[in-house]
C-alpha cells in the first residue's frame, strides 16, 4: 500500500531505511538496506521517542504539535514526523545526510501516509 512512499524516500541519496509506524507502536510497514535492523522493535521505539517528544512540547512549549524528531549519532540519524493522526513517517540515514532534502522529502510523504490511512 505504502510502496511508493517508501521508494521515493529510499531514492534520497543517505536514507538507509524507511519506517511507517502506528502512534501506539506498531509497524505498518517499512524497508531498511540493513537486514540486522528489528523493524517492528525499532518501529516501537521510534513510537516511543515521537510520543515523549509530543510531552515534552506541550509541557515546556504548551504547544500540541511537533513538526519533526532528529535523533542524531555518529553513525547516523533517525528523523520522524506526524503522518496524520495516528502514524508517524519514520527514516534512517547516514549520519552526513543533506537534511533539508530529507525533510522535503518527509513532509511531502508523510502527507501522502495521513491521506491513504
Amino acid at each position: 500500500m505504502f510502496e511508493n512512499v517508501i521508494a521515493d524516500l529510499l531514492r534520497v541519496d543517505g536514507v538507509k531505511g524507511v519506517a511507517i509506524v502506528s502512534k501506539d507502536g506498531l509497524l505498518i510497514e517499512a524497508q531498511a538496506s540493513d537486514r540486522t535492523i528489528d523493524a517492528e522493535s525499532t518501529g516501537a521505539m521510534v513510537a516511543t521517542i515521537y510520543g515523549t517528544s509530543l510531552n515534552v512540547s506541550k509541557e515546556i512549549f504548551h504547544e500540541e504539535t511537533i513538526d519533526m524528531v532528529t535523533l542524531e549519532s555518529p553513525k547516523g540519524k533517525i528523523i520522524t514526523v506526524e503522518a496524520g493522526e495516528n502514524a508517524v513517517l519514520s527514516v534512517l540515514t547516514d549520519p552526513k545526510v543533506n537534511l533539508g532534502l530529507v525533510r522535503i522529502y518527509l513532509k511531502r510523504n508523510a502527507q501522502k501516509v495521513a491521506s491513504m490511512l
